[in-house]
């Protein structure tokens, strides 16, 4: 599966596969101000079954 979401300020492309996902983010043209003091990103993932989150954890990088 592949998405690409783009928001005012970032452009994130997702490639997903049978057991991993890889994320990509690039700011769009004009908006390097905001990199700075940018420390990195965060990936939060949230269970949800019958409309309720069943559990919700931070995700480890490599």
């Amino acid at each position: 599966m592949r998405h690409i979401a783009e928001s005012g300020v970032l452009r994130v492309r997702a490639v997903a596969g049978t057991y991993v996902v890889i994320l990509a983010w690039d700011f769009l043209p004009g908006q390097d101000a905001k990199k700075t003091g940018l420390m990195g990103f965060a990936i939060e993932r949230s269970e949800i079954k019958a409309g309720a989150v069943v559990e919700r954890y931070w995700m480890r990088s490599i």
